[in-house]
């Protein structure tokens, strides 16, 4: 492979200097990709072979364009609080690269989620950035690039925004609501006549007739003592 990397730089990145007749994903063509195995192998992580590979080559493509991909590579940056009130789901391509990594839990389920992040990206810099920024220039080019491959490549992910997958999987991302309080413990029950600490109601009633019937033998008594007394 004529190209030059950084171990870490590649994606996904390299633990050791590969063998000479190592080719490497730009290098590799499209046809090449597009022939690989389409079904999910146990145990690999969430996408294909084809899929994985096609997600990766399409996020190198965005590495590839320099210095425009260079504000976009590192989430980190947009951590302070004029970007963060303005943008409340922050991305960048290193948050990108690694749910493409086979051994992460989050690990992207399709082409398609991948892509979703990719334009909710530009949409974050076209939100918080004015038309005339640099950034903003950057972003466009690099999501015209994306388009131009994915012309060729997936045209029918070409210049489809993906609000729509974004929206959903921030419905299904929402927090629960919060318990709200009710009775305490000892006075909740369920329909069988059953409280939740195990007691049935009808004992309950049987010891309150029990304690009426105690106290009624309690009060004839006294009665009859104060009579003889009065005697």
């Amino acid at each position: 492979c004529p190209k030059v990397y950084h171990l870490f730089c590649y994606v996904p990145p390299l633990t050791s200097e590969p063998p000479d007749d190592w080719v490497c994903l730009m290098c590799a063509t499209i046809d090449e990709i597009l022939s690989l195995p389409t079904k999910v192998k146990k145990g690999r992580g969430n996408l294909s072979e084809r899929d994985l590979k096609l997600c990766r080559r399409l996020l190198f493509e965005m590495y590839n364009l320099w210095p425009e991909s260079v504000p976009f590579r590192d989430c980190a940056d947009l951590n302070f609080p004029q970007y963060l009130e303005k943008i409340k789901d922050p991305i960048a391509l290193d948050v990108i690269k690694e749910r493409l990594d086979e051994e992460n839990p989050d690990q992207y389920s399709s082409v398609r989620e991948f892509l979703a992040d990719l334009r909710k990206m530009f949409r974050n810099c076209f939100l918080f950035n004015s038309k005339e920024s640099e950034i903003y220039r950057h972003a466009k080019k690099l999501e015209e690039k994306l388009d131009q491959l994915l012309q060729m490549w997936l045209p029918e992910f070409a210049f489809d925004p993906l609000t729509d997958l974004v929206d959903k999987s921030r419905k299904t991302t929402k927090r629960p609501p919060s318990p709200q309080p009710g009775p305490s413990k000892k006075k909740r029950s369920n329909d069988t006549g059953v409280d939740f600490l195990g007691k049935s109601k009808d004992k309950k009633k049987k010891k309150k007739k029990k304690r009426k019937k105690y106290s009624d033998d309690n009060r004839s008594e006294s009665d009859s003592d104060e009579i003889s007394e009065g005697r």
